[in-house]
């Protein structure tokens, strides 16, 4: 179970070798056996206004990251170099800069998109709205708006919530340790244009069926989104209500 202190949060997670569980870090199954645990979940249980949208795969699904240096950091966010995007994530990991972004709908429900099959990490979960990590000279804030506008093609005011860090091992395909950036937006009736090459769907749910999703089937969700929302909801309640 997640460990928290004062300023940072760690977890390590392992995908189990469990075929009755939703795992597509361990080829169990893929992205549609995951979109429709989610779906069963959430029959009558995740609100009236749900809304799942599937994204046709692109020929880019499966395209590497070659050439792309993070940020390599200590514990309190002390640069102390760089090291490649895949390289980054090989074995039990390098702490690296990284965000994610949590976005609500004009009607209050919370946007969560599938990671696609060409991720090398929990490929089919699904997660918030954005997640991602900034560049060699690159700040936080400014990645976190370039990666709004390349996965889902808007550009909106982004507030700073929190930093955490944690630990989450994929079987054999290696490991997110990242201190993590959180943002929150809102939208306001923009269309929305999702990267087929990043994100494999969308939902939209009201924060408190995403709540009981998470209890009923956390096996669905990437880590980071189960440690982010808590602490959402234990600290910004209000962002919720409003």
């Amino acid at each position: 179970m997640p460990q928290a202190c004062a300023v940072l949060q760690t977890l390590s997670l392992r995908c189990a070798r469990s075929a009755h569980r939703a795992r597509a870090c361990d080829g169990w199954h893929g992205p549609a056996a995951i979109r429709a645990t989610l779906g069963r979940r959430c029959r009558g249980g995740c609100g009236r206004d749900a809304e799942t949208v599937t994204i046709p795969a692109s020929s880019d699904d499966a395209k590497q990251a070659g050439g792309e240096d993070l940020i390599l950091v200590d514990a309190s966010d002390r640069v102390v170099g760089y090291l490649d995007k895949e390289r980054c994530h090989d074995g039990g990991g390098h702490l690296h800069r990284a965000f994610s972004i949590f976005l609500r709908d004009e009607r209050g429900r919370v946007v969560l998109q599938q990671r696609s099959a060409g991720k090398r990490l929990w490929a089919g979960y699904w997660s918030n709205s954005v997640c991602s990590h900034p560049r060699r000279g690159e700040s936080t804030a400014e990645a976190a708006q370039r990666r709004l506008l390349e996965e889902l093609g808007v550009s909106l005011p982004l507030r700073f919530l929190f930093r955490f860090r944690y630990h989450a091992s994929c079987a054999d395909r290696g490991s997110e340790h990242e201190l993590c950036s959180v943002y929150w937006g809102r939208l306001a009736g923009e269309p929305l244009r999702p990267d087929p090459g990043e994100i494999a769907g969308l939902r939209r749910l009201e924060p408190e069926a995403l709540t009981q999703a998470l209890r009923d089937d956390p096996e669905a969700f990437t880590p980071w989104l189960q440690l982010a929302w808590r602490r959402i909801r234990e600290e910004h309640a209000a962002l919720l209500e409003a």
